[in-house]
């Protein structure tokens, strides 16, 4: 394989994934407001955890998107890398030293502040929390 087919590859697996986590996400957060139709009490109180997932789809995919915005040559330079020039294995860092601002804002705080989200979100909706508890006080009593 050349050049051109493993970035031919590489741009479709960006996309293919960027595709499916927002087909997914789309669908869940969806699910969750049909959902919440069946919820009482504010509009927070029931709708809250698909608003919680309306936020967080977009967090989630947004490295993805860098990803195929650099497959596509629309953005390109300095200011898309994910990683610091001249850092690695020989500088003796690695990993989260060596990210750049790029890389800190889409990798750890987008994403992660949408897992987060996410979570929230489903917990909340499927109030784990409340189950649990009923649950451990049925086997304590």
């Amino acid at each position: 394989m050349g050049i051109t087919a493993t970035a031919g590859a590489k741009a479709f697996s960006h996309t293919f994934s960027l595709a499916l986590t927002l087909a997914i996400l789309t669908n869940l957060a969806q699910y969750t407001a049909w959902k919440s139709t069946t919820r009482s009490g504010t509009h927070w109180q029931r709708y809250g955890p698909a608003w919680l997932l309306v936020v967080a789809t977009p967090l989630m995919c947004a490295d993805l998107v860098r990803h195929c915005l650099q497959d596509s040559e629309i953005w390109t330079g300095p200011s898309s890398r994910m990683y610091r020039p001249h850092c690695g294995p020989v500088s003796g860092l690695h990993g989260f030293w060596c990210l750049s601002v790029t890389g800190w804002l889409f990798s750890i705080i987008f994403t992660y502040s949408g897992f987060a989200l996410m979570i929230a979100a489903i917990l909340w909706s499927s109030n784990l929390i409340g189950k649990l508890r009923a649950a451990w006080t049925g086997l304590r009593s």
